[in-house]
């Protein structure tokens, strides 16, 4: 699908559905449960209060449309070596859903997660949630989860239904941006990172078909 677009489009615009995604307005547009929450040089904190067995924060009201397939991302890190798992998740559907387990203590690890949202109920507490659990309610307490970089896309509306690419597609194309993130609307189409994404697929290609004894 993608090769198909190298060739027919000079811009491919798409909108973080995300606003401050990298915290420069502070804890704007977020939330927390069992945790308390402060930015500082673009990072979000997220610190366990110990009354739950997570520590959760999220952004506020995505546009998200049921039936429509949404790529989310972001970076965190966690400063403890005790954290159960780490979790990218949507709200109330859960279809965006990916899972670190036992994160690296003081790794900055990128999640991204791609799924069909569907929800038949009000959607209007929506959320992006990232969600780092502990083996008990006890060990949350003071620990810290670092965010940064939220992002957020509808690839229907972007690329059209059935035209969506896969989870690891995005994560490629997104490499061309600065810490795979952009505010705002951004073009995801550049020409030079296209073709060494292309180039990359065919090497990978003749070399599998060469070592089932092709040519």
């Amino acid at each position: 699908m993608l090769d198909v677009l190298a060739f027919k489009a000079t811009d491919v615009p798409a909108k973080n559905l995300v606003t401050n995604g990298n915290f420069s307005n502070g804890t704007a547009g977020y939330s927390s449960f069992g945790a308390t929450i402060s930015a500082a040089d673009n990072i979000l904190s997220v610190t366990g209060t110990g009354a739950f067995l997570s520590a959760q924060t999220w952004f506020n009201n995505p546009e998200y449309v049921s039936g429509d397939m949404f790529y989310a991302r972001v970076r965190v890190r966690v400063t403890n070596n005790i954290a159960s798992q780490v979790r990218l998740v949507s709200y109330p559907s859960q279809s965006l859903s990916r899972t670190i387990a036992t994160p690296a203590e003081n790794e900055w690890i990128d999640i991204s997660a791609q799924g069909t949202y569907s929800y038949s109920g009000s959607i209007s507490d929506t959320r992006l949630m990232v969600i780092t659990t502990y083996p008990t309610a006890g060990d949350a307490a003071g620990k810290v989860t670092e965010v940064q970089y939220v992002l957020l896309l509808n690839l229907t509306q972007i690329f059209g239904a059935g035209n969506e690419p896969t989870r690891e597609q995005m994560d490629e194309l997104l490499a061309q941006f600065p810490n795979s993130w952009f505010n705002g609307v951004g073009n995801l189409f550049n020409a030079k990172h296209f073709m060494t994404m292309y180039f990359k697929k065919i090497t990978e290609l003749e070399t599998a078909i060469a070592a089932l004894g092709g040519s």
